[in-house]
C-alpha cells in the first residue's frame, strides 16, 4: 500500500473527511468538489488504489469540525503569522504540517454547532495568512505541484480552536453579489470570457480557489443571463488557477516596483531629504542600515521566477522565465527599488514620526504619561517612535 493510500485510510478511520484531488494539484479530481468528502472506508479505497499518485484533502467546516489556519511563507506569511498572534494571543500547540510550498497548516477542533463561518484570505488584514474554515486544505504524504511534499511535524492532537480564531473565521471579509441595478448584464457570449477575467483577477490577488469559486457563482447569478451552469463555472476556475498569482502588475519594472510595495504590506518608508528607507520592526520605525529593502526586492524577483515554472502553459511559462530572468539584473533591482520610493503611501516626511510627546517607547509596549497606561506598540507613523 503506497504512503498516499495508507494516509487516506488512516483520515477516514480517524473521522476526516478526505477529497481525492488530482496529482500534484489542489483542484478535486470528483465532480463535486468539497462535496464529495467522506470517511466512508469503501469509497476511500476506491478513491485511492495502493498504486495511487492523487492527491489527498481534508474538510474544513462545520461538517468536518476542523479549522485550519494556512500560513504562506512565500507571500510574507511568517511575518503576518507574529503579527497575528502578537495581536490576538499566542496559538495552542496543535497538530501541524509543512506544506510543500514550504509554509505551514495549523490544525484546531470547532465546537459542536459552530456555523456562518468561511474561508478567508489575508485574515484580517494579515498578509500571507489564510483561514481554510469552509472548504479544505492538501494533506500529507500529496505532492505540491512545485514537487515539494506535505509532511507531519511534531506528534502534538488536535487542539481546541480558540474563541478569538472561530471569530475571525466569522467577521472576515465576505463575498457578496454584486447589485444587479449597478452591474452590466453579460448577455450568452460574453459569459464565459468575463467569468475568466475575474477568476484571473482574484487569482492574481492570491485568493483560494474556493472563494473565488464562491465570487464567480455570486456574480455568475447576478450577471449573467441566463446564468451557467456551476460545473461551467467550475471549469472557469479550475482554467484561471494556471496563472500565477501577483500577475495583475505589469511585467515591467513599475510591475515589479509595485509588487515590492505589496510585499512591504506598509512595513517601509521611504523619507526624501534623507534618502533614507525606514522599517517597522514590531516596535518602533528604525533606518534601514542592514539593507531589508534591498532583500524584499530580491525576494520578488525569486517570487517571479518560482511563480513562472509553475505555470502550466509553456508559451506562458517561457515569457514570464525570461522577465523573471531579466529583472534578476542589479540595475533593474536597483530601478525597482527607486520606482517604489514614490508609490502611494511609501514617501514620508522626517516630521511625521513622533508626534505624540506625551508617548514614552518601552520594549513591552507604549506609556501613556499622562495616564500611566501602556499601550500595546502603534505603526502609525504620529503614534510610532523613531530610532534614527
Amino acid at each position: 500500500m503506497s504512503a498516499r493510500s495508507a494516509a487516506a485510510a488512516d483520515y477516514g478511520v480517524r473521522e476526516l473527511p478526505v477529497i481525492k484531488l488530482r496529482p500534484r494539484s489542489k483542484i478535486p479530481a470528483t465532480a463535486h468538489g468539497k462535496n464529495d468528502a467522506t470517511t466512508d472506508p469503501a469509497l476511500i479505497a476506491e478513491w485511492f488504489p495502493p498504486d495511487t499518485d492523487h492527491n489527498i484533502g481534508i474538510l474544513t467546516g462545520a461538517r468536518s469540525g476542523l479549522i485550519v489556519l494556512d500560513v504562506d511563507i512565500r507571500n510574507d506569511g511568517e511575518a503576518g503569522f507574529e503579527r497575528l498572534e502578537r495581536t490576538y494571543c499566542k496559538l495552542p500547540d496543535t497538530m501541524r504540517a509543512k506544506t510543500g510550498g514550504g509554509g505551514f497548516h495549523l490544525y484546531f477542533r470547532l465546537p459542536p454547532g459552530t456555523d456562518d463561518i468561511g474561508d478567508h484570505t489575508h485574515v484580517a488584514g494579515f498578509r500571507g495568512v489564510d483561514l481554510k474554515a469552509d472548504g479544505y486544505v492538501v494533506a500529507p504524504p500529496s505532492v505540491h505541484p512545485s514537487g515539494g511534499t506535505y509532511e507531519w511535524e511534531g506528534s502534538a492532537p488536535i487542539a481546541d480552536a480558540p474563541g478569538w480564531l472561530i471569530e475571525l473565521a466569522r467577521t472576515g471579509k465576505r463575498i457578496k453579489a454584486a447589485a444587479p441595478r449597478s452591474s452590466p448584464t453579460i448577455l450568452e457570449g460574453g459569459r464565459n470570457e468575463l467569468l475568466f477575467k475575474l477568476a484571473c483577477g482574484h487569482r492574481a490577488r492570491g485568493m483560494l480557489p474556493e472563494v473565488i469559486l464562491a465570487a464567480l457563482q455570486a456574480e455568475n447569478i447576478a450577471r449573467c443571463v441566463p446564468p451557467l451552469d456551476s460545473e461551467e463555472v467550475e471549469r472557469i476556475v479550475q482554467s484561471a488557477m494556471r496563472y500565477e498569482p501577483g500577475s495583475e502588475h505589469a511585467e515591467t519594472e513599475l510591475g515589479n516596483a509595485r509588487r515590492l510595495v505589496d510585499l512591504m504590506d506598509s512595513g517601509a518608508r521611504y523619507e526624501p531629504a534623507s534618502r533614507d528607507w525606514f522599517i517597522w520592526d514590531g516596535r518602533r520605525w528604525a533606518r534601514d542600515d542592514e539593507g531589508q529593502v534591498a532583500r524584499l526586492a530580491k525576494r520578488v524577483v525569486d517570487g517571479l521566477l518560482s511563480a513562472a515554472k509553475l505555470i502550466n502553459d509553456p508559451d506562458t511559462s517561457k515569457r514570464r522565465i525570461a522577465f523573471a530572468h531579466k529583472s534578476q539584473s542589479a540595475a533593474r533591482i536597483a530601478g525597482m527599488t527607486e520606482l517604489a520610493k514614490t508609490e502611494p503611501g511609501v514617501p514620508i516626511k522626517f516630521d511625521a514620526f513622533d508626534r505624540q510627546p506625551d508617548l514614552l517607547n518601552v520594549a513591552n509596549g507604549m506609556i501613556d504619561l499622562r495616564s500611566g497606561e501602556l499601550l500595546p506598540h502603534e505603526k502609525r507613523e504620529e503614534h510610532a517612535r523613531l530610532r534614527a
